[in-house]
């Protein structure tokens, strides 16, 4: 069984505040960081890649390829995305 990664939602917190425009060329600039990034569609892996160090060395899914799964309404991301705009809250049974 595959087994599901955790979308880490302090990332997350930060790709919400990224802008995003349309590169021209299938792909997506991402600003709003310390600098942009190009995010493309890879045919060959039926998969976006992001040209920032974060997903080239750790391999992890950046904030910039999170900011486009939310774009994209990437359903994972979209229920994480819950969780950072309207957390849980914990309610106290009355003694």
């Amino acid at each position: 069984m595959k087994r599901r990664k955790r979308i880490d939602l302090d990332r997350l917190r930060r790709a919400v505040r990224l802008d995003v425009q349309p590169d021209g060329m299938a792909g997506f600039i991402v600003s709003g960081g310390a600098e942009e990034h190009h995010v493309r569609f890879d045919g060959r892996w039926k998969r976006y890649t992001c040209s920032c160090p974060d997903r080239a060395i750790r391999g992890v899914a950046c904030k910039h390829l999170l900011r486009i799964g939310i774009e994209l309404g990437t359903p994972a991301i979209t229920r994480a995305l819950r969780e950072v705009v309207d957390p849980p809250t914990r309610t106290r049974k009355a003694p």
